[in-house]
């Protein structure tokens, strides 16, 4: 869109595409997807499974989808924040990323826009996978720990392409806490609620 919608593209972009890197992820961010079994990548570590020389493979596919990782096959170009030579390595321009990540959700293509200083994306203000995961997240807290809060939570991990909950492992309301606040760091992530959700469960510091 052009005008003043939402907010301008350019603040998020690569410094390789003209933007600012304005936000970008924190390797704690990336760590929280799961591989694509399911595992966090500490239990693929402990399994032998977790390649650490190439950490993207076998992951979340939500984890692609939202933001751009070094070695990425990207609108048609690798991106490449781990070569010093490449204008994205971190510390390498005002505009290069801190942390070698940017971000992918909501940015498409850059070069769909005229100029992406005279642009910006609408983005959620409200969508059914937060109700899905709040209803689990207070059927949970209030220890109701049963087949609608487990579809609640599949639904969501299904439609990106992931396994059911095992529900063995994570039966109770310890290990469903560790997952669905996991769940809605990397569902809505970019999307305003995060700061929200950190200060109510008392993690912020």
């Amino acid at each position: 869109l052009k005008g003043d919608l939402g907010n301008s593209v350019g603040a998020f972009f690569p410094e390789s595409k003209g933007g600012w890197s304005s936000v970008v992820p924190l390797q704690s961010l990336v760590d929280a997807y799961e591989m694509a079994d399911g595992k966090t990548i500490e239990e693929a570590k402990a399994a032998g499974e977790y390649d650490e020389t190439n950490p993207y493979v076998n992951r979340d596919t939500r984890l692609r989808a939202t933001i751009i990782y070094p070695g990425q096959n990207w609108n048609d170009y690798i991106y490449d924040s781990v070569d010093p030579d490449s204008p994205d390595y971190p510390g390498s321009s005002n505009n290069a990323t801190s942390t070698g990540y940017n971000f992918r959700k909501y940015l498409g293509n850059g070069d769909e826009f005229d100029d992406m200083w005279d642009a910006s994306r609408t983005i959620f203000m409200f969508r059914y996978g937060e109700i899905l995961l709040t209803l689990a997240e207070a059927k949970i807290e209030l220890g109701q720990i049963d087949g609608e809060m487990y579809d609640a939570i599949d639904q969501i991990r299904e439609r990106a392409g992931m396994p059911k909950v095992d529900r063995t492992k994570y039966a109770s309301q310890k290990k469903l806490l560790e997952l669905i606040r996991r769940r809605r760091r990397v569902e809505f992530v970019f999307e305003g609620l995060r700061r929200y959700d950190i200060v109510r469960w008392g993690i912020a510091h």
